[in-house]
């Protein structure tokens, strides 16, 4: 999986509201930090996950792109709740299941926190289907020209 920042056909970056309610299988592949710019945390130093992300539901639109299932990767989840999900999943190569949404905080002063939730059996399903199909497209889609053209 390459860097491509949004899913195919989306127009624009990608927020988590974008995500927010869509079952989600992630791939978390690295944990990065820097300072925040958010009011009255100004500097402050956060955590996120670099993470691939299959979006098995969910209607296609202007911001999640135009099928679904679809592939988004290197997309960068944050957030204390959603952080320590994934961080200790980073670099063991297991994939986590989950519809994206949100919590109270339990820190003060700050708004819900995004966590994914645990699937049901029949969203396991469904993961796994979605899974299969990015697999199988991928391994039908023509290679990539290796030579630029001027």
């Amino acid at each position: 999986m390459g860097f491509t920042g949004k899913l195919e056909g989306a127009k624009g970056f990608l927020e988590m509201e974008d995500l927010n309610g869509r079952l989600l299988v992630v791939s978390p592949q690295s944990v990065g930090e820097r300072a925040s710019t958010l009011k009255g945390q100004e500097g402050k130093m956060y955590e996120y996950v670099v993470c691939d992300i299959v979006v098995c539901d969910g209607e296609p639109d202007d911001r999640i792109g135009d099928s679904i299932p679809g592939q988004l990767d290197a997309y960068q989840l944050a957030g204390m709740t959603i952080v320590g999900q994934l961080k200790p999943k980073v670099g063991k190569g297991k994939l986590v299941v989950g519809r994206l949404g949100q919590q109270p905080s339990k820190t003060k002063g700050f708004g819900k926190a995004w966590v994914l939730q645990n699937p049901t059996p029949d969203e396991l399903r469904l993961a796994q289907e979605s899974l299969n199909k990015i697999q199988t497209e991928a391994a039908q889609a023509p290679a990539d020209d290796p030579f630029a053209t001027s």
